[in-house]
């Protein structure tokens, strides 16, 4: 059987969008002793982001998922139209933030999930878990590294890199990272909207 939420829980959901690429999905619920248990994942690839947004909230329904997280490219105009995917996606998901992107959030994202997945230095168990229907999410985990790319004559201390390949789960956690879920209890959900808009870490 698959984890149901608490109801002190909070749950949050996360969009990766896609088209050439997969888009990915996931539904975390945060506990009130900052644990999370992801218990969801969305994995498709090739369909519009109407088709997966609608699809997303109704993987969602049933779990009164407080707000959602999609990644910040969304929020690019289409010249043709001056459409954007965040739009389409915001008919579905509400409410909706577009996650941070200030230089060094990967970095600090990325060091934030490994915490949360190695043992605590107090409880020595770790506080986040994966249930065993995130084949997906496992997968990526178990590939996600660095790496440095290749530098010319007297290029000794090439910057490290992550690769950009079959990581759009992991960009799901990151960007919820960034919203500090874990802080969010007893918040109302509007209240919580204005206070994201006026965050100087998310700069919306």
């Amino acid at each position: 059987p698959g984890y149901e939420p608490g109801l002190n829980d909070i749950v949050v959901g996360s969009v990766d969008p896609g088209l050439v690429n997969e888009t990915g999905g996931l539904l975390m619920a945060w506990k009130q002793d900052n644990t999370c248990i992801v218990f969801k994942e969305y994995y498709q690839k090739g369909f519009l982001a109407e088709f997966n947004a609608e699809n997303l909230a109704a993987m969602g329904k049933p779990y009164n998922v407080k707000y959602w997280v999609i990644d910040r490219a969304s929020c690019k105009r289409d010249p043709r139209d001056g459409g954007t995917v965040f739009d389409a996606y915001k008919q579905y998901l509400r409410p909706l933030l577009p996650a941070p992107n200030d230089p060094g959030t990967v970095l600090f994202a990325v060091n934030e999930v490994k915490k949360l997945l190695q043992p605590d230095a107090v409880t020595k168990k770790p506080r986040m878990y994966f249930t065993n229907e995130l084949t997906n999410l496992v997968y990526e985990v178990e590939h996600y590294t660095r790496y440095k790319p290749g530098g010319g004559e007297g290029y000794q201390n090439p910057p490290e890199k992550f690769r950009k390949y079959k990581d759009h789960l992991i960009d799901c956690l990151k960007n919820v990272i960034l919203t500090k879920p874990w802080l969010r209890f007893g918040m109302d959900v509007t209240d919580l909207h204005a206070k994201q808009r006026r965050s100087k870490l998310t700069g919306y």
